[in-house]
């Protein structure tokens, strides 16, 4: 490390006291999921001597890129097994892991909640092993991994925790779209978990102006200013680590 460098204090903490999670299943920055066929796809439509000449995919838009990148994500501590009843309104669920347990969400509770969305009317509180520690006055946004993988059959459900004054301790939920046999793997990403310090956010409405108006005028020209295009002046940098511990067994 550098001499000089000032040793940051953890914004979030995930412990377990499960050495193989900690080793085969780690909390990884976000980025190392980036999606499959978002990562794989070509980076141009058709590509030109001078970028601002190109014609690219999406696989260049900041906004997904760094929504996708954004925090941390928990994957999958083992194989789960989810076998929804015929009328979808219970589910069975089985780890390979026989110390997790599950507890549901039934019918009753969720009513008419976003029943075009999942056709299972159950939520599934996944036994989440990692407890989950804020520095104060930071929340944790959690998120399903929205662009991974639109085959998979189930989706976390998103929701926020103030983990600084809260139970460490948090199932993560999930639900399925469709009724039919459900696997997750050991180690695929469940959800993505975001730091976000709480502080007054004020917004404010008002009337297109000569300032805003000079301002839109003056970004806009940076479209052009070299051939390579505008996007490193665009763009901040959004920096998610993590630093593990006791990953390695004692000799």
């Amino acid at each position: 490390m550098w001499p000089f460098k000032k040793e940051q204090k953890p914004h979030v903490t995930f412990t377990t006291n499960e050495w193989a999670i900690r080793k085969y299943a780690p909390i990884v920055p976000a980025k190392d999921f980036m999606p499959p066929a978002f990562k794989n796809m070509s980076t141009y439509v058709a590509k030109r001597k001078h970028p601002i000449d190109s014609e690219k995919t999406v696989k260049t838009c900041a906004g997904i890129v760094d929504y996708c990148s954004a925090g941390f994500v928990i994957p999958a501590w083992c194989d789960i097994e989810i076998l929804p009843t015929p009328d979808g309104k219970s589910v069975n669920v089985r780890y390979s892991q026989p110390k997790f347990k599950h507890a549901l969400h039934p019918q009753p509770q969720l009513q008419d909640f976003m029943n075009t969305r999942f056709s299972v009317r159950v939520g599934v509180k996944l036994d989440n092993p990692w407890t989950m520690h804020t520095a104060e006055d930071y929340s944790l946004l959690c998120l399903p991994m929205y662009y991974y993988d639109d085959t998979r059959n189930w989706e976390a459900i998103p929701g926020w925790l103030d983990q600084d004054v809260g139970a460490m301790v948090s199932p993560i939920n999930i639900m399925l779209n469709r009724i039919e046999p459900t696997y997750i793997k050991m180690g695929e990403p469940i959800m993505q978990v975001i730091p976000i310090k709480r502080e007054e956010v004020v917004a404010y409405t008002g009337a297109y102006d000569a300032k805003i108006d000079s301002r839109l005028r003056s970004l806009a020209y940076l479209w052009g200013i070299t051939f390579a295009g505008w996007m490193k002046y665009m763009r901040t940098k959004k920096s998610y680590t993590v630093d593990a511990h006791d990953t390695e067994l004692e000799d």
